[in-house]
């Protein structure tokens, strides 16, 4: 099963300090020669929130180290560590996985889409993925919603789960 990503409520979120990160487009590009080494903080309203593994950085994924090294032999391949700045946790390792793993997986004649007038994809209603497509894969876009989505496999959410990792949230696909 594929599970789409997202980030608990119950822990904090993050926010760029940089203007310099401002408009940049995360959509399986690589940033790993370019990388401005951005300085983040706790959003305001969520510094009273717990502290998790993962955070969301503009609904982006943030993990620590140590969230990193528990997940790293599933998803080496498919991301890159950008490495950030916390401000108020100057001590701690964190990277911004920047998901540079873009597959073209869907069945266009089974999945069902939503499109922009232009003739784009909006957004998917129905997921039918093409399975060889995306075996071993544990954290990757989809051509069609590459701009802001990414998913993870059974394998990836299991891993997290198991290892009590905490800020993740996992929601089934339609």
């Amino acid at each position: 099963m594929i599970w789409d990503v997202g980030f608990d409520p119950k822990f904090q979120a993050l926010i760029w300090l940089d203007e310099k990160i401002y408009g940049t487009v995360f959509d399986g590009t690589s940033y790993l020669n370019t990388w401005p080494n951005p300085k983040v903080e706790v959003m305001p309203g969520h510094v009273f929130e717990k502290k998790g593994d993962f955070f969301s950085l503009s609904f982006y994924l943030v993990a620590s180290q140590d969230a990193f090294e528990v997940i790293k032999d599933l998803i080496e391949d498919s991301v890159e560590l950008l490495p950030i700045t916390w401000l108020t946790r100057p001590n701690e390792i964190f990277y911004f996985l920047n998901v540079i793993d873009v597959v073209d997986c869907l069945n266009k004649e089974l999945s069902i889409f939503d499109y922009f007038l232009d003739g784009g994809v909006m957004s998917v209603d129905h997921y039918e993925f093409i399975e060889e497509k995306i075996i071993n894969k544990h954290i990757f876009r989809i051509l069609e919603t590459k701009l802001s989505r990414f998913y993870v496999s059974d394998e990836f959410k299991k891993r997290v789960e198991s290892s009590k990792l905490r800020g993740l949230t996992f929601d089934p696909l339609p």
